[in-house]
């Protein structure tokens, strides 16, 4: 009946999940209702399904969230270079700290400060990226300082804690750039005095 009836795919392929899963599977990969598939077996925790489905797809956005968890279970971080070729750079940086994957966040780092300025990635993404390569944190650090710099100028006390995070990270990695960056910080805002506050308070 659900075969026969005037259902989209998607509908056909949903309805089927809940009664014939397997004959669901083979009419999704027909319809390339991946993305569907994916939600399905990902919540079913069939890993080796997901990683093969998602294999036959052009990229299912979020929903890759399934597909690293996927690929922590079953090890097949090889996934990643196809992740990297589907999917928008947002995502492949998501996936890249969900899997602790500290030289590609390395790699990737300076495009998602880029992203991140214009709005999509969250900061506590960043700050994750950066705690997860914090032995070599130095290699980032011209995209640490343009962070920085980027929240300061917004002149508001989110923006002012988040550059305060930043900073600490900075000054566990090597006091000295650490200095450096608050030097050049105290010449250009000298009047802004709650994010001297923040600072002295979240760095010390």
């Amino acid at each position: 009946m659900i075969l026969s009836s005037d259902l989209s795919p998607r509908e056909k392929v949903g309805l089927l999940l809940e009664v014939n899963p397997e004959r669901a599977e083979e009419l999704g990969m027909k319809y390339r209702e991946h993305r569907l598939l994916i939600e399905y077996l990902g919540k079913r925790k069939e890993y080796e399904k997901v990683i093969d489905i998602y294999r036959a797809s052009d990229g299912v956005g979020y929903l890759t969230s399934y597909v690293c968890e996927a690929i922590k279970a079953t090890g097949r971080f090889e996934v990643f270079e196809e992740i990297l070729n589907k999917e928008s750079p947002d995502v492949a940086f998501l996936c890249a700290v969900e899997l602790g994957l500290g030289e590609r966040i390395i790699e990737l780092f300076p495009e998602a400060v880029e992203r991140y300025m214009k709005g999509p990635l969250p900061r506590r993404t960043i700050l994750n990226a950066i705690m997860l390569i914090e032995d070599e944190l130095m290699l980032i650090l011209p995209s640490i300082e343009k962070l920085v710099e980027f929240e300061v100028a917004k002149k508001n006390r989110a923006a002012y804690e988040f550059a305060a995070e930043l900073l600490k990270l900075v000054k566990k990695a090597d006091a000295e750039e650490y200095e450096r960056l608050m030097e050049k910080l105290k010449k250009k805002h000298p009047r802004i005095k709650v994010l001297w506050e923040i600072l002295e308070r979240t760095t010390t």
